[in-house]
C-alpha cells in the first residue's frame, strides 16, 4: 500500500488578520509599522513553510497562536 501526503493549505479560522495585526503594532510603537514590514519581519523570522512548499503545514510552530 502506497500513502501519499496529500498537500493543502494552512488556514487558520478566526486568527486575526493582517490588517488587525498591523493595527495592534502601530498602537504599540510611535513609528509607522506598515503592512510590508510585518511580511518582511515574518519571513526574517523564518515563520512560513518556503514559497511554494510541498508540505505547507510544517510551519515552524514556535510562531503560531495555539
Amino acid at each position: 500500500m502506497i500513502i501519499k501526503e496529500r498537500v493543502r493549505n494552512v488556514v487558520g479560522a478566526g486568527d486575526v488578520g493582517l490588517t488587525q495585526v498591523v493595527k495592534a503594532v502601530q498602537a504599540w510603537i510611535p513609528s509607522r509599522f506598515t503592512s510590508d514590514d510585518f511580511q518582511r519581519a515574518w519571513k526574517k523570522l523564518e515563520c512560513p513553510a518556503p514559497t511554494n512548499s510541498l508540505q505547507p503545514e510544517r510551519t515552524d510552530k514556535k510562531h503560531l497562536r495555539d
